[in-house]
């Protein structure tokens, strides 16, 4: 397992913990686990909605503030993941607010991001991947 894995695995070893101590039988350990695990998930989905679809930068920038605030080694395993399933990456507009959010909360997954769109025949696409190729980004 990797650091990271082994940060959300410790994560979740502790509410399971605490859960045994409540007295929680294992099937119910279970179900609330999980239903944690869906909850943090639709947050971190509606936070990269806020931090990259609106129109005016208020949302954009609380949104950007309280994904930086996530655990780095969940929001590495998580990000993209949960990025696919919210964000129109045929929208240019979208694509590079991603790529800024990616740039300012969690560098090391740009190259991913990138990748996702980079076989796109749209040139304000392609063109948004040159400017976040750049190594200065």
């Amino acid at each position: 397992a990797t650091i990271n894995e082994l940060t959300i695995l410790s994560n979740l070893e502790t509410h399971n913990a605490q859960m045994i101590r409540e007295g929680k039988s294992k099937e119910e350990r279970f179900q609330i686990l999980k239903e944690i695990a869906e909850y943090q998930m639709q947050i971190l989905r509606k936070l990269i909605e806020w931090a990259c679809q609106p129109q005016n930068d208020t949302p954009i920038v609380l949104a950007r503030k309280k994904i930086n605030e996530i655990n780095k080694a969940w929001l590495k395993i998580h990000l993209l993941d949960v990025a696919k399933m919210c964000i129109d990456f045929s929208d240019y507009w979208e694509y590079r607010r991603l790529l800024e959010l990616i740039v300012l909360v969690l560098p090391e997954v740009k190259l991913d991001a990138l990748n996702i769109c980079e076989n796109s025949e749209d040139e304000d696409i392609l063109e948004v991947i040159e400017d976040y190729k750049d190594e200065s980004f």
